[in-house]
């Protein structure tokens, strides 16, 4: 069996476990070739940008679906994806009436103010996978997660005698990757913020012994996550998560058997 048939029987086979532990079929985003060249700036006014076809709007976590900011069009958030042989491009279009975002460094705690947040599992076997943060700052933080065993508890669960398996290395850093935020404008008036990151896929796809570049038809297996801290009645930050495919609220990092299919055509 070559190595492209057997990686494409590997998702086949992730695809089969995932509807098993999620109880429905991965969603897919289809993402371009990339024809002209992209400036990094986070307004994504670029030709290829208009043509790339948006994701299904993000939506509440597994154990609060039906959470009112998902179905509020005031933060409605949706992602484009582009790629070329060497990269992944990723457009996250976040709404919303405000941010919380004072943290200035690679590598803070992001995840503590709003963010946004892309799980890559180039292999497709839930064993190893990229954890990529964006802050509406710019700001950006990276994580690498290994597993001894793949984790088999479904989405909605954790099972937290598996999570010896589980190791972050927080330390990890992938070169190349950068992002740029620029303020979402609509009719004339900021609607909330953009996220513009370019993920170098070849070095993920090196590290597992895969070619080292994307090439037409690949599937790469993934999941979008988007943070919001709004402030309650007494001064309180309340944690709001939404996500491309449900896992539990705040455990995204932890739940490697749910995510969609980033699909380069």
């Amino acid at each position: 069996m070559s190595l492209k048939a057997g990686q494409n029987l590997l998702v086949a086979m992730v695809l089969l476990l995932g509807v098993a532990g999620c109880a429905g079929a991965e969603p897919m985003l289809t993402a371009t070739a990339r024809s002209g060249r992209l400036t990094i700036d986070g307004k994504i006014a670029e030709p290829d940008w208009r043509k790339a076809s948006p994701s299904a709007p993000l939506i509440g976590p597994i154990d609060h679906v039906h959470e009112g900011m998902a179905a509020d069009p005031a933060y409605r958030t949706t992602v484009r994806a582009l790629w070329d042989k060497q990269n992944l491009y990723l457009a996250f279009v976040c709404r919303g009436p405000k941010y919380f975002a004072t943290l200035r460094k690679h590598d803070d705690p992001l995840y503590t103010q709003d963010v946004v947040e892309v799980f890559l599992d180039v292999a497709g076997d839930m064993r190893q996978y990229a954890e990529l943060q964006v802050s509406p700052l710019g700001v950006t933080a990276d994580v690498y997660h290994t597993w001894t065993r793949p984790p088999d508890y479904p989405a909605g669960q954790i099972d937290t005698r598996q999570l010896v398996n589980h190791h972050m290395d927080r330390a990890w850093n992938l070169p190349g990757f950068t992002a740029a935020t620029a303020p979402l404008i609509e009719n004339g008036r900021e609607a909330g913020w953009v996220a513009e990151i370019v993920v170098p896929v070849g070095g993920l796809l090196s590290r597992r012994h895969l070619p080292g570049r994307l090439h037409s038809g690949q599937n790469v297996r993934a999941n979008f996550i988007r943070y919001i801290y709004t402030l309650g009645a007494h001064g309180q930050r309340i944690h709001h998560q939404l996500n491309w495919v449900p896992t539990i609220q705040g455990r995204p990092h932890i739940s490697p058997m749910a995510m969609g299919i980033i699909h380069c055509r």
